[in-house]
């Protein structure tokens, strides 16, 4: 999966979560896009920062947005972005905070953050 493959399966990706979360939903919110700024691949913790267009049946917005990814890489052409993808069935990786007009994307509970410790 290339880059640009990777943002545009997460922007549907997130379109279903969006659904999922009842603030998002009351409000009809759904996502038409993510534009990555900043890539902090070796940062700690290691993260994609940008604009996330954010609509509803009116209007678009966009909403800053951090990707924190689940381990540090080289470079951002080291990332292997088929497996940064949430699965289609995987849910809970995604939290809108629809005050502060932001979105958060976290791997998904059944796979650890970057440097994060598994319970026994």
């Amino acid at each position: 999966m290339t880059e640009r493959e990777f943002w545009t399966h997460l922007e549907y990706l997130a379109c279903g979560e969006l659904e999922r979360i009842q603030a998002s939903r009351e409000l009809g919110l759904w996502c038409d896009g993510f534009v990555p700024e900043s890539f902090a691949v070796d940062g700690h913790p290691p993260r994609i920062t940008g604009q996330a267009w954010v609509a509803d049946h009116t209007y678009q917005w966009r909403w800053p947005f951090t990707l924190r990814l689940r381990r540090r890489y080289e470079s951002r052409a080291d990332v292997p972005w088929a497996e940064v993808l949430p699965a289609p069935d995987e849910t809970g990786w995604l939290d809108v905070d629809v005050d502060a007009k932001s979105i958060t994307l976290v791997p998904p509970p059944s796979r650890p953050l970057a440097g994060s410790r598994s319970s026994p």
